[in-house]
């Protein structure tokens, strides 16, 4: 659609579109150079860290909105919606400042990812309500409006990409003949931003008008992606089918089944929607092709579900985190798309009609999950330290053993209030306990150096360290009295979090040097570096090293049955200055 069919749009004509584009293009280059400028000479407004942040979100996401909309949308609606979006980017920025964090700058520009793809998906919304003249508009608008819209985006950024390579290219040249004029430019923010800005004003306006352009592009892009289609859709299906065969605890020793199954559900959404279209006719679509999509619709509910299994036990476990919650959100929108997929291949067989409502429903669901987690209604930072502080206050959660590095340095604003809360108004029997650790971790100004404050103690390592080989044995008497005054400063990162605080290891006591004393090999629990420790000879205990290769998949497990026993160096050492140089081994496949 462009804006010959929309008498009421701005910029009537081609001409005048290229231009009012342009011409918001080198306003937002513009405008981003100014508070790139007031940023380096730290004056206003990046002084005001709200102004400058919402500036700064309205800048980079609102033109490029504008730039898209202009001559697809009537006068009226485009300003109503881009009020909106504006407003939307001022309420992401200030909880973004409020909420601060560990990494403001890269969660900033993450967070702005996010939005955009919630401002992209809300914008073709609109435009394709509009184009029909009614709220709701058909499935084949919203296909062909959304593919349309990526094809732009994908085109404008290899455009804007290509151009920054030949201009250093050509500088490249020039310097070839001491001529160094046009580097030196290149390098002048004051005229990156506005080129950037201009170029990408310029490549969305020229495939907004080569409508062929994109259309064969879009065609190109989902034809080669239905032809994935039944390579993914059998990894699946044979994933799915060995799961009774090998069982699941394969499957969470990963710790990261949740993020490779959502993934893994989102890539055959998006090869099955190549697959469909916009609903093609089932004769222009190859019969094994529809077998497939139809076998993909049914498979992403085991996936989706073994995620949300995989989900349930971390945060029952654990607790909710930051990084759970935003998996939380996925499993939301991956389920929607189980279920009316699994509906849709129920119903209609291999046609799969209905899971175009399901498509336009679950668009609208994931705006609604994006702007709650990028608003202060579902912020996972809220959300995390809400939920560790009702562990701790239910008992789930000791207070030697509840993470106050998470909330004084991981959760931004929240988890900082929270410690105060906590601080000065802690309740019931561990209520001194908690005041105390908060306090220090109010004070603390590093995580390491929150970790040394931990009160472990020989009875606390005791009942902390699990011996797991030989069975039965127990620690030594003088290593549960361990001092890390006998470990060099630089070596003190390595020990395990069971001899600092209140945290569960477990060890072996194996004779390495075959002296025929043991030496003690603690891990942190339940996973983490073997480090190995000997005694002096008499109570005190040396930090020798790590162990290479403790981290290897299988290791640990192996190690809880007892599989353990000691062998001589399959390679010599080199020794070199006083210093022994060892051979480290990749990780193998390790037999059951």
């Amino acid at each position: 659609m462009t804006d010959a069919d929309n008498p009421g749009s701005f910029a009537t004509s081609p001409k005048t579109l290229a231009i009012a584009k342009l011409s918001v293009g080198l306003i937002q280059g513009a405008l981003l150079y100014f508070l790139y400028a007031s940023s380096e000479a730290k004056s206003w407004p990046a002084t005001d860290r709200y102004l400058f942040a919402i500036l700064a979100t309205i800048g980079c996401a609102v033109p490029v909105l504008a730039i898209n909309a202009l001559g697809r949308l009537r006068s009226i609606v485009l300003v109503c919606w881009l009020v909106i979006a504006s407003i939307l980017c001022a309420i992401v920025a200030a909880q973004h400042v409020y909420r601060g964090g560990p990494d403001f700058a890269t969660e900033w520009f993450s967070l702005s990812l996010l939005f955009f793809v919630a401002c992209f998906v809300m914008q073709s919304l609109i435009v394709a309500g509009q184009s029909e003249g009614r709220i709701i508009a058909s499935y084949t608008r919203y296909f062909d409006i959304s593919w349309n819209l990526g094809v732009q985006v994908a085109l404008a950024l290899l455009f804007v990409g290509a151009l920054w390579l030949l201009l250093w290219l050509g500088a490249s040249l020039f310097e070839l003949i001491k001529i160094d004029v046009l580097r030196e430019l290149i390098k002048k923010r004051w005229f990156d931003f506005p080129v950037t800005t201009m170029a990408l004003a310029y490549s969305l306006n020229l495939t907004a008008v080569r409508v062929n352009l994109v259309t064969g592009a879009r065609t190109l892009t989902l034809t080669l992606l239905s032809w994935l289609l039944p390579v993914m859709t059998t990894f699946a299906v044979l994933f799915v089918a060995a799961l009774p065969f090998v069982g699941l605890e394969l499957l969470w020793a990963t710790r990261h089944a949740a993020t490779i199954l959502l993934s893994s559900t989102a890539a055959l959404v998006v090869l099955v929607n190549a697959a469909y279209r916009e609903g093609e006719p089932n004769a222009e679509v190859p019969q094994f092709l529809r077998m497939f999509r139809w076998v993909a619709a049914l498979v992403i509910a085991p996936l989706a579900g073994l995620a949300g299994y995989a989900i349930w036990l971390r945060v029952s476990q654990y607790g909710w985190s930051q990084e759970r919650v935003f998996a939380a959100a996925c499993l939301i929108v991956a389920t929607c798309y189980a279920i009316g997929y699994a509906l849709a291949a129920i119903i209609s067989q291999l046609s799969l009609k209905p899971l175009e409502r399901t498509n336009v429903f679950t668009a609208v669901i994931t705006v609604g999950l994006l702007l709650a987690l990028l608003s202060p209604i579902a912020d996972p930072y809220r959300v995390s330290v809400a939920d560790q502080i009702g562990r701790l206050k239910s008992g789930k959660i000791s207070a030697g053993q509840f993470d106050y590095t998470l909330l004084r340095f991981r959760t931004g604003s929240y988890g900082i209030n929270a410690l105060r809360q906590l601080a000065d108004s802690a309740e019931g029997p561990e209520s001194g306990e908690i005041k105390e650790r908060s306090n220090k971790a109010l004070a603390a100004t590093s995580q390491f150096q929150l970790r040394q404050t931990g009160q472990a103690t020989p009875a606390s390592r005791a009942g902390n360290i699990t011996v797991l080989f030989p069975k039965g044995a127990s620690l030594p008497p003088s290593f549960l009295q361990f001092s890390s005054a006998t470990t060099p400063a630089q070596s003190v990162w390595q020990l395990p979090s069971c001899l600092i605080r209140d945290a569960k290891c477990e060890a072996l006591l194996v004779d390495l040097d075959g002296d025929g004393k043991d030496e003690v090999v603690l891990f942190n629990a339940p996973f983490g570096p073997g480090v190995v420790f000997q005694s002096d000879g008499g109570e005190n205990w040396i930090l020798l090293g790590q162990m290479s290769n403790s981290h290897c998949n299988g290791v640990r497990e192996a190690l809880r049955t007892g599989n353990v026993e000691t062998t001589a160096p399959k390679w010599k050492e080199i020794e070199v200055a006083g210093q022994r140089l060892t051979l480290t081994l990749p990780c193998t496949t390790v037999k059951r």
